[in-house]
């Protein structure tokens, strides 16, 4: 077969012109493949190359045109085959929607997933078609919410103001906040719980004194503190309320208890009584030795019982810390038995404060309020 005896040119190929084989530059028919320096296209829907617009001219790539968005599919090259990386999106920058380095780690809107998963954007899972939980990294700040069947049942955000302090709140099948814990506006912890009317009922903050000082209240239903506990400025711990009980079951019948209510004063004070004799018209009473410890003996007031009909009355003629002297009255000389009580104000003590302002026992953290919204 015949063969054009004419010169060739770099690149040129034999083609049959139905004469004889001649050497030309290939012809590729309309609507197949067109060849440039990095890449070969196939009439504008699909490429596959290295160097396209925004890759070096060692980065891999496929790339599909569907509906006006094009899709690329490569491997990023980085100086050697075992630091190059796998990435599909519809940029044409190595970015990607979704990036696979070397080492394993999995980017998502990201080319330098920094963990084994790294999202740049928001999480959302689903379960049947339906929202079951979603985190968010939007306004500098990470967030989360997480439903339940009917309704949000949980969020994790941030306290309103401040995007550097934690917001945790549970929430019932209402959307109804019903407990939270978080970083309060002083920036000190708080924990929050609230009834079914959505007023706070118990709350364990601060003392509004002192970022330092454990503060915690129950509050009635319209919100009102009527109970709770404090460390003061003395590091001594506070109880208040309207009653001070104590409780036990009942001896005899299992189905009662017996209930005591405190006896309440104008200080904090202790007490001891006993039983003593009075020889001759004279007795020594002794205190126990736990109640020396913990009563001021200057502020000491004592109450005397005669248990005798004959008494011609008893006087306490002298009190020190470790006890009082007794004579019976008139020069009296008898022998009978007498109770006493011995009353004090507790060591430490001395300055209990009747009248207080109001404002100590505001809840210093009662308005702050979580973040963004769903």
């Amino acid at each position: 077969v015949d063969v054009e005896a004419g010169t060739a040119s770099m690149n040129d190929v034999l083609q049959w012109d139905g004469t004889e084989w001649r050497s030309a530059a290939l012809n590729i028919p309309s609507q197949v493949w067109s060849l440039s320096a990095n890449n070969a296209e196939y009439d504008g829907d699909a490429r596959v190359g290295g160097g396209a617009s925004g890759f070096d001219a060692n980065s891999e790539h496929l790339a599909i045109r569907a509906q006006g968005d094009t899709w690329y599919v490569g491997g990023e090259n980085d100086a050697a085959v075992s630091a190059s990386d796998f990435f599909i999106g519809k940029s044409t920058s190595p970015d990607g929607t979704f990036h696979i380095e070397n080492g394993g780690n999995v980017g998502i809107g990201t080319n330098d997933p920094s963990a084994r998963l790294t999202v740049n954007g928001a999480v959302r899972g689903i379960d049947n078609g339906n929202t079951r939980f979603q985190l968010n990294s939007g306004t500098n700040t990470g967030t989360g919410i997480f439903y339940g069947p009917n309704s949000t049942n949980s969020r994790i955000t941030y306290l309103s103001g401040n995007n550097d302090r934690g917001f945790l709140i549970a929430y019932n099948e209402n959307g109804d906040e019903r407990a939270s814990i978080f970083a309060g506006s002083s920036g000190s912890g708080v924990l929050r719980t609230r009834g079914l009317n959505n007023n706070l009922n118990f709350v364990a903050t601060h003392h509004s004194s002192s970022d330092n000082r454990g503060y915690a209240y129950v509050a009635d239903a319209g919100g009102a503190i009527e109970a709770g506990m404090y460390v003061n400025a003395s590091s001594q711990g506070v109880l208040f309320a309207d009653q001070k009980n104590f409780r036990i079951p009942h001896p005899e019948q299992a189905d009662k208890e017996i209930w005591y209510c405190s006896l309440e004063g104008p200080e904090a004070a202790a007490y001891a009584r006993g039983t003593g004799k009075i020889i001759n018209g004279k007795a020594t009473i002794s205190f126990p030795d736990h109640f020396s410890l913990v009563a001021n003996p200057s502020t000491l007031t004592i109450i005397l019982t005669p248990l005798s009909g004959q008494s011609k009355g008893l006087a306490v003629v002298k009190k020190t810390a470790a006890g009082f002297e007794v004579e019976e009255l008139f020069a009296g000389q008898g022998n009978y038995e007498f109770d006493w009580e011995v009353k004090g104000v507790r060591k430490g003590h001395e300055n209990y404060r009747v009248i207080r302002d109001a404002s100590e026992m505001v809840d210093p953290n009662r308005e702050d309020k979580a973040a963004g919204t769903e």
